[in-house]
């Protein structure tokens, strides 16, 4: 099946009965960006949590941090 866009209309090569449109799209907000949802927000927050102490516990080769790291990525 061929198709283009023109403007916000889909054209078809052929005359088609009946066309099914499966979109999927990502609610953002007034800036453009992404919502996402609670757990989602938290699940971002714990893996940039994890990666900034990992990273400091390689710079420093502080066992303590590399525990921490540990701790939150299991959480």
């Amino acid at each position: 099946m061929k198709y283009w866009e023109a403007g916000n209309q889909l054209q078809f090569s052929r005359d088609y009965r009946n066309v099914m449109v499966i979109y999927h799209g990502i609610i953002v907000d007034d800036d453009g960006l992404p919502l996402i949802n609670e757990k989602e927000e938290k699940a971002i927050s714990a893996y940039i949590a994890y990666i900034y102490l990992y990273k400091e516990a390689l710079k420093k080769r502080d066992k303590v941090l590399m525990e921490m790291s540990q701790l939150v990525k299991r959480d």
